[in-house]
């Protein structure tokens, strides 16, 4: 399900699989097809991760302590990650991150995503349409806390 797209400038990642115990596999393979220095991680679409993918995932970033490593649609499971344990994000930065939205009503969970310098400063997360619903809810996150790791 990962996919590693080498463009002129950079090598786009796209992490599509659950990072458990076949990380290091997947790392593995992502890692054999990197062909530039400047690296963006788009992780919209990863799965989940436990504490196996985790580690190897943060072994594999920091294996690239020299390259330029963005990463795009982090996950509240990455920036969570990033809140417990400083390496976790290894000398990359974020870009922009996934923000949870729950709608009590209809019991649905929908996500935005920011820009990193763009919400800088603020001191809450705008409120979100309801997808079923189309009214307005607030984000399950207080943006100073939810942002305190990155």
């Amino acid at each position: 399900k990962s996919t590693v797209k080498n463009k002129s400038k950079h090598t786009e990642i796209t992490i599509a699989d659950k990072l458990d115990d076949q990380a290091i596999s997947i790392l593995s393979d992502i890692h054999n097809k990197i062909k530039n220095n400047f690296l963006v991680f788009d992780l919209k679409a990863l799965s989940g991760v436990n504490s196996y993918g985790t580690a190897a995932r943060i072994k594999f970033i920091s294996s690239y302590k020299n390259y330029n490593i963005e990463f795009r649609d982090v996950s509240p499971d990455f920036i969570r990650m990033c809140n417990m344990l400083s390496s976790a994000k290894g000398g990359g930065r974020i870009f922009s991150y996934m923000v949870p939205y729950h709608c009590d009503a209809c019991n649905l969970t929908s996500y935005a995503t920011f820009e990193l310098a763009k919400i800088n400063g603020e001191t809450g997360f705008p409120n979100l349409k309801c997808s079923q619903r189309k009214e307005l809810i607030e984000s399950e996150e207080a943006a100073e806390e939810y942002l305190s790791g990155i």
